[in-house]
């Protein structure tokens, strides 16, 4: 059984041969191709196990759709508006075309 006591826990790793220590990070992000998932407040554990480095993060997850620099740089082109306003489109409308026209009939 693992100690619950995060001392008692690095103690019994460095027996082992292994090195840990707390990362601080208020956010993480994975990157997983049409999508992100954004870790808030994690907690995060990073092990060094034979001079390979494992990360353990455990927190509030949610899903979001990526968005591509070149995604946002075509509607702030095609609709002549701001980043946050063609980000703000892209993630409402779901693709370039959608987030153009929307912007561009706000305009009228």
């Amino acid at each position: 059984m693992f100690p619950t006591d995060p001392r008692q826990m690095q103690q019994m790793l460095r027996q082992m041969g292994i090195k840990s220590r707390t990362v601080e990070a208020t956010r993480v992000i994975i990157e997983c191709g049409s999508s992100n998932i954004i870790i808030e407040n994690p907690q995060i554990m990073e092990m060094e196990i034979k001079g390979e480095k494992n990360y353990n993060i455990s927190g509030r997850a949610h899903e979001e759709s990526a968005i591509s620099e070149e995604d946002i740089s075509l509607v702030m082109e095609g609709a002549g508006v701001p980043r946050d306003k063609a980000v703000e489109a892209l993630k409402k409308e779901g693709d370039v075309a959608s987030a153009i026209v929307s912007l561009k009939d706000s305009k009228k």
